[in-house]
């Protein structure tokens, strides 16, 4: 975990309780700094550490404290700049929790040992949509929630009730799914978009469609590969006609890597898959 995070649930625990209650959380949560280095690296159960010692001290449960260093997160680390990011990733907040994959992808630049989560919507209406949220941590889903909900106030305008439906931690990390109420005004925009927009033939033949994608994998209900890109086919010369789970490895999104969960998955806008089972190459990451 990257110091930023810590940092900023320092400062949370500073802006409502003082340096004085902050300190003795400290010694309790038996965390050595006094500070953090934004972009040095800490053991994952120093923040978890840290909300059960605020607990202990406060009363107040594990799952508002994290709720609450998520909310204040967004404040923090709009002081270092990070708000202009945010406020481009969307004309609302549809668009905008609908770019928070993209959004990870791009901090991974600044923050190369990142663990980026990933987020998909569905069932999307005019008072809100599903959105799933998966990570190879535990113990985040609230943190998420308080994030999603300070985004939403602070650059759209926008109140957000979070219903969760769903959370599964395992061995693999959390899977949350949650209802996010909220007025949902892009969404309708987009729909009567659709609804007046002349419909018209994209007459694209196939082969020029699939040489504009180097690095593109089709495969269908069976998992077969039918054709690789001719980048990609100078990596897995040998791929065609063989399951795509059988050459490559899904890396992101952390998802099964089925054919009905690659289709559900439909704001994803790129899956990354690694390492071949047999091949003479380096492994090498790819994207369809």
């Amino acid at each position: 975990m990257y110091g930023l995070l810590l940092e900023a649930m320092f400062d949370a625990l500073r802006e409502r309780h003082g340096d004085e209650i902050l300190e003795e959380i400290r010694v309790a949560a038996n965390i050595e700094q006094h500070e953090f280095i934004m972009h040095d690296t800490y053991p994952e159960e120093v923040a978890i550490r840290l909300a059960n010692a605020v607990s202990m001290a406060t009363g107040g449960r594990v799952n508002d404290i994290m709720t609450h260093f998520g909310f204040h997160f967004v404040s923090f680390t709009s002081r270092y700049g990070y708000d202009f990011m945010l406020k481009v990733l969307g004309r609302n907040l549809r668009d905008f929790l609908n770019g928070l994959d993209s959004l990870h992808d791009y901090l991974r630049t600044s923050y190369p040992k990142l663990l980026p989560p990933s987020f998909f919507s569905e069932n999307e209406t005019k008072d809100g949509l599903i959105m799933h949220y998966r990570s190879k941590r535990k113990g985040y889903t609230h943190y998420v929630m308080g994030q999603i909900q300070k985004v939403a106030i602070m650059f759209y305008n926008t109140e957000v009730e979070i219903e969760m439906l769903e959370v599964d931690e395992s061995a693999k990390g959390t899977h949350c799914v949650m209802k996010l109420h909220f007025d949902n005004r892009g969404f309708e925009h987009d729909l009567k978009q659709k609804l007046v927009r002349p419909k018209a033939p994209l007459e694209i033949k196939n082969r020029v469609l699939l040489d504009a994608f180097p690095y593109h994998i089709v495969f269908g209900r069976d998992m077969v590969i039918k054709t690789l890109g001719k980048s990609l086919m100078q990596l897995v010369k040998d791929a065609s006609g063989k399951r795509v789970d059988h050459v490559f490895e899904m890396v992101k999104p952390p998802i099964d890597f089925t054919f009905d969960e690659v289709c559900h998955s439909a704001f994803i806008s790129s899956i990354a898959v690694s390492r071949f089972c047999r091949c003479q190459r380096t492994p090498t990451s790819c994207s369809k």
